[in-house]
């Protein structure tokens, strides 16, 4: 029963540690003092050159490929 759990807690270790990356992924990073370099197309609107359309059933039985 011993073996078992500590076979266990590199796996509990591990998983608490990877999660944490999901809550706070790099979340206070400063650009004080660093130099911020403008890229040439952050003025971009992407709104102009993408069609949205809304997923639907009927949609993905339209899209499924027939066997």
């Amino acid at each position: 029963m011993m073996k078992s759990k500590m076979k266990l807690m590199p796996l509990l270790v591990s998983v608490t540690l990877i999660s944490g990356c999901t809550v706070l992924p790099g979340s206070n990073m400063s650009t004080m003092g660093k130099d911020v370099i403008k890229q040439q197309d952050a003025d971009f609107d992407l709104d102009k050159m993408v069609n949205v359309y809304p997923l639907t059933p009927r949609l993905i039985d339209q899209l499924r490929p027939r066997p």
